[in-house]
């Protein structure tokens, strides 16, 4: 009778899953689930629960080397046949879930829909999966847990943590004043001069116009300044870097991405097998899902487009190509600056 009662619970449900379009490693965020029942019946304490991963081992078929001599018909030699084993096969490491605790919907009215605000939070960058969800009841005795697997397939690029580090935040001001010098040197033709506002760069202060109107006035050319930034994320190959100073490197590549992206910068992004459009997301979704990598892309290449360049690498200074230092700023995996 309980196992009866529980399957009228939770036939007829049906069952949507919201997850917010961009999630950062660390941050939690919000998602809703949302369970409507089309069936003629209220429905008791349903919760939604994540599929348990499959625990069945696979065997294979493997030959143990015994050095048996062929077969030979003329000789009518006989020999038994290799002995087999079975052998477990290793099982690959599956994503990580999108959902890992139950969420509980303690009433369900037929004919309507109820959703929940579940908070998630995911640890690391990477890709995470759900393979399936299951509406599950113990109504009405509790003398069992009845379980309805429900088809559900999602996945998940958890982007890399852009808050501000103690490295960002040492590495920064080197950075802008680096920058400010490489695009404070390039010559633009004067338009006017006009009285300070707020925003305006220090540099385009013109202090004899100053010193005459006796208010602070500033230099504007015919054209905006082409800050133009080009951030390089070097990928190193695996047995170059030690797993802390490769996550470190990635988050920190990623926090000056986010940065940067404030409108007041043309940003580039250049990467070894990076081929998306010129935007920060989509960098940032690259940064979320690269590994070290053994192949390795000239810097001359990476660093083309006339831009300044911003370089995280592994790579030894010594082998870093001359003409890059006067337009570039590296930033050494696993080395202080």
């Amino acid at each position: 009778m309980s196992g009866f009662a529980s399957s009228i619970v939770l036939f007829g449900l049906t069952l949507k899953v919201a997850l917010p379009e961009n999630v950062f490693a660390g941050k939690p965020c919000l998602g809703a689930i949302t369970i409507r029942n089309d069936g003629r019946l209220p429905s008791f304490s349903v919760s939604v629960v994540p599929e348990k991963p499959d625990q069945r081992r696979r065997w294979r078929w493997q030959r143990t080397e015994l050095g048996i001599p062929p077969f030979r018909p003329a000789s009518r030699q006989w020999f038994r046949l290799p002995d087999l084993q079975l052998r477990p096969v290793p099982p690959s490491n599956p994503p990580d879930p999108i959902l890992t605790r139950p969420v509980y919907f303690p009433y369900l009215r037929s004919k309507h829909a109820e959703s929940i605000a579940v908070e998630l939070k995911f640890p690391r960058r990477g890709r995470y999966a759900q393979n399936g969800l299951g509406v599950a009841t113990r109504f009405p005795f509790s003398f069992l847990t009845k379980t309805r697997v429900v088809p559900f397939e999602r996945e998940l690029i958890v982007l890399p943590a852009v808050e501000p580090t103690e490295e960002f935040l040492t590495i920064l001001p080197a950075l802008r004043g680096e920058f400010e010098v490489f695009v404070a040197g390039r010559g633009y033709d004067l338009y006017r001069l006009r009285e300070f506002a707020p925003g305006d760069a220090a540099r385009h202060i013109d202090w004899k116009a100053t010193a005459r109107s006796q208010t602070v006035m500033v230099r504007e050319f015919t054209r905006e300044d082409e800050r133009k930034l080009k951030i390089i994320f070097d990928n190193p190959a695996p047995q170059a870097v030690k797993h802390d100073d490769y996550e470190s490197a990635v988050r920190l590549a990623a926090s000056l991405a986010w940065h940067f992206a404030d409108g007041t910068t043309e940003t580039t992004f250049a990467a070894p097998g990076y081929s998306g459009p010129q935007e920060t997301l989509s960098f940032l979704k690259y940064l979320a899902v690269v590994q070290p990598d053994a192949r390795v892309m000239p810097l001359e290449e990476l660093a083309a487009g006339g831009a300044y360049n911003l370089v995280i690498t592994a790579r030894q200074r010594g082998s870093i190509p001359t003409q890059l230092w006067n337009n570039s700023y590296f930033i050494f995996i696993g080395n202080p600056q």
